[in-house]
């Protein structure tokens, strides 16, 4: 599949056509709180969490 680097910022910092979204936003509401392994739903699709790291 696909891998896509996803970073969760606040509301403000929210460029989605980068891949930064805002932890309000729906897709990081499912993100936030999985783990590693961890598959969320994302529409008709899932995305699988491979790896989670502090934004530098």
């Amino acid at each position: 599949g696909n891998e896509r680097r996803l970073t969760i910022l606040g509301p403000w910092d929210s460029r989605p056509e980068e891949g930064i979204v805002s932890y309000e936003s729906d897709l990081a509401k499912r993100l936030l709180g999985g783990t590693v392994g961890s598959v969320v739903p994302v529409g008709e699709s899932e995305l699988t969490i491979i790896g989670i790291a502090p934004y530098r």
